[in-house]
């Protein structure tokens, strides 16, 4: 359950370690904490890894299509001007700031957006596992450091995490709607 938890978008890690050693949900059937964290991590990883190796071609693919090419190379730009400048020291910045995004327990920030957008940079394959690897090893080991210390309350941890993206889920949909509406009447007027 853990690694499969740990694989599947939003959930990830961040849910899927205190939901493998809650012992309210499993009873003595529950992991430790390092161990889940060990099935998240590698679970989590297998899926981030898999994203930046086949992301790539995947873009160049649809860059190939007539209707697709425009909507691939504007997302390429827009993380492209992001980037200062291409020397070492941006690229150094970029990676740490990649696994900094990776590693932070925020909903919506992690595996899958980080691996995207390590696809979008046109990093090396090598640079784009290196930020996946070590932002998800360091965000597993801040929800492992944070289980460990308030174990029991687990059960109200895992709690707060369902309704904090539950509720991020909800205001992107909301705004979503809302941008579409305001688009769509500034066009009008």
């Amino acid at each position: 359950v853990v690694f499969v938890c740990s694989a599947l978008p939003l959930i990830e890690a961040r849910i899927a370690i205190p939901l493998g050693c809650a012992t309210t949900i499993w009873g003595s059937g529950a992991m430790s904490v390092w161990g889940a964290t060990l099935v998240a991590f590698i679970g989590s990883t297998v899926v981030g890894v898999l994203i930046v190796l086949l992301l790539t071609p995947t873009m160049r693919l649809l860059k190939r299509s007539k209707k697709l090419n425009k909507l691939v190379v504007g997302i390429e730009n827009f993380f492209q001007q992001k980037l200062v400048s291409t020397n070492g020291k941006s690229k150094k910045k970029t990676i740490i700031l990649l696994t900094t995004l990776i590693a932070l327990p925020i909903p919506l920030m992690g595996m899958y957006s980080g691996a995207g957008v390590c696809a979008f940079l046109k990093l090396k394959w090598w640079q784009s596992v290196l930020c996946v690897v070590a932002g998800n090893l360091i965000g597993c080991i801040l929800i492992a450091l944070l289980c460990s210390l308030l174990y029991e309350f687990i059960p109200m941890l895992l709690s707060m995490m369902i309704i904090l993206l539950v509720l991020v889920l909800i205001y992107s949909i909301i705004s979503w709607i809302f941008g579409l509406k305001f688009k769509k009447t500034t066009k009008n007027s």
